[in-house]
């Protein structure tokens, strides 16, 4: 089992689909409400350098946040800027978590598991693989392009359609299973069967 800053960082990944540079560099207050009284996530955006507001479907997402800020004020009762604070050389709590220690963990935790790919060897897990993963699954539940877009806020359609082109790939493979499984060619031993006499 993970540790709570851990948990944390890998349910909010997978959960808003954020850059693992966005989730690592957090804020300690990332939640906010919007109009309708809903949770959302804001982070920056450092690709396109503007702050996004996400919104928040999954309440294990705010619980983790809440759970993971209770943390942090604890261990920094004088501050700290950061939802994911640096656990050693920090005293302050002015530095953020950084990624190969993100990465190292990450990986720590698939071992432990024992999670193995299709040819019986480990797993190679990134982070963005949580992001690919929230942009396909929009796409497959029938969510539009534009609004994968805008949740993903990404720079342009081009990155989008990808999800869409694979979404694509995924139904056809899958429609080509099933129209099999609907066709019955039979064997000559079915044939040869057919033509013999009832013994009734």
């Amino acid at each position: 089992r993970l540790p709570l800053r851990w948990m944390a960082i890998v349910v909010v990944g997978f959960r808003c689909g954020l850059r693992i540079g966005a989730v690592h560099s957090l804020p300690l207050d990332p939640l906010r409400q919007d109009s309708t009284g809903q949770h959302t996530v804001v982070y920056r955006n450092r690709k396109l350098d503007r702050e996004v507001a996400l919104p928040v479907v999954h309440e294990d997402v705010v619980e983790l946040i809440e759970r993971q800020q209770g943390e942090v004020r604890s261990r920094f009762p004088d501050g700290c800027r950061w939802l994911f604070p640096r656990l050693t050389g920090n005293p302050d709590g002015q530095r953020h978590v950084p990624y190969p220690t993100l990465r190292g963990q990450l990986q720590e935790w698939l071992e432990s598991c024992g999670i193995v790919d299709s040819t019986g060897a480990p797993a190679h897990v990134t982070f963005h693989q949580f992001r690919h993963t929230f942009g396909t699954r929009l796409i497959e539940s029938g969510a539009s392009e534009h609004l994968v877009q805008r949740l993903m806020d990404h720079r342009n359609a081009r990155s989008t359609r990808g999800y869409a082109e694979l979404s694509d790939q995924t139904k056809r493979k899958e429609f080509f299973k099933y129209t099999l499984s609907l066709i019955h060619i039979p064997s000559p031993r079915d044939r040869t069967r057919s033509r013999m006499p009832s013994s009734a």
